[in-house]
């Protein structure tokens, strides 16, 4: 099995890290015992003989992030019978959207794991989700609300301080920013630059597009690539958990070096911002050409 982790440099809590210390474990073992399979199995699918588990934890927009997953059986050839999601378990399509899996019972699947998980995500206030194909893995996220915590944040400017998880950025000023300069990307062809200004701000008056560096984002929804009018050096900050019905695509708040407060910025939902912009801009021009 190979292991990946992504997130180090997340710094929470000692009551949430306690808390969630028990059920990572026994999320990772259900991976072990459920997902993967024998490596004759995985040699007749087509796969490698290795299995991959992952496990990743940031700060976003909703609150603190884990997910854990795997490559393997998928949670219904694990035997697991299945049922609609229940209160605070959000139904998602596995990828591709052609998957016809449903959320997998959560007591069976896990020997109840998963259902007191549930349970105790619910009673903080929190989220649970589950995605499974048959054939291909699946992933557990959860989101549990904080009151602070520490991470690696870019800080940039854009019309403000802004600030942007570290271990997202995979360029910047066209540059890879890391210490990885082969396969970064993995063949994917970087999206046109968008001005993170007009997006966040839109074309008010004296609204100028950046002519600073741009920095190139990974997110559950592909690349972003976003111009900025400037760019500062990485730095470890505490994070403030905002007011989610007020943050849009704000995750926390930041105090920089100087003092400044800063937004730090939601890569997921930066995607889905971009992804609006350009839908309405394509609706613009069809109407023109109508």
């Amino acid at each position: 099995v190979e292991w990946r982790c992504a997130g180090r440099a997340t710094e929470i809590d000692e009551g949430l890290a306690t808390w969630l210390e028990g059920h990572l474990a026994h999320l990772v073992s259900n991976a072990v015992r459920h997902g993967v399979e024998l490596e004759v199995e995985r040699e007749a699918a087509g796969k490698s003989e290795t299995a991959t588990i992952w496990i990743s934890a940031e700060i976003g927009r909703g609150g603190l992030r884990i997910e854990v997953g795997d490559d393997g059986r998928g949670l219904d050839e694990a035997g697991a019978p299945m049922r609609d999601p229940g209160h605070g378990l959000e139904r998602r399509p596995a990828r591709p959207a052609a998957s016809r899996t449903r959320p997998g019972d959560l007591g069976n699947a896990a020997g109840g794991g998963l259902a007191e998980l549930e349970r105790e995500v619910r009673a903080r206030g929190g989220r649970i989700a589950i995605w499974t194909e048959r054939g291909r893995g699946t992933r557990v996220r959860l989101r549990a609300p904080f009151r602070s915590a520490r991470a690696a944040v870019l800080p940039a400017e854009a019309r403000g301080l802004v600030g942007f998880p570290v271990e997202r950025v995979l360029w910047i000023r066209g540059q890879l920013a890391g210490t990885e300069p082969v396969g970064v990307l993995g063949g994917r062809t970087a999206p046109p630059v968008q001005s993170l200004s007009r997006l966040l701000w839109g074309a008010r008056e004296g609204a100028q597009d950046p002519t600073g560096p741009a920095v190139l984002l990974d997110s559950s929804q592909g690349l972003v690539a976003l111009a900025v009018d400037a760019v500062g050096a990485p730095e470890t900050v505490v994070l403030h958990a905002l007011d989610l019905a007020g943050s849009g695509v704000a995750a926390a708040s930041f105090r920089e070096a100087a003092g400044r407060i800063g937004w730090l910025l939601d890569a997921d939902a930066l995607a889905g911002l971009v992804s609006y912009a350009e839908s309405k801009k394509r609706l613009a021009e069809e109407g023109t050409d109508a």
